[in-house]
């Protein structure tokens, strides 16, 4: 949400747009078109926007 804020969008308007349908809230402050595809790894789309977060760590069984 800050990001659209930032570039001139008004909380009420983003709001609005969710409350319509038009917005699909994926997390906190965190907002996705609904006429846009559906990503493929929705999971990650947080991770990859919170800065706080510095990396991602995938577990992998040995191979014997």
């Amino acid at each position: 949400m800050s990001e659209a804020v930032s570039l001139g969008v008004h909380r009420r308007e983003l709001y609005a747009l969710r409350d319509k349908g038009n917005l699909e809230v994926v997390s906190r402050g965190l907002y996705r078109l609904i006429e846009m595809p559906a990503p493929s790894l929705p999971d990650f789309i947080p991770v990859a926007k919170n800065p706080q977060w510095s990396y991602l760590s995938y577990f992998c069984p040995s191979i014997p």
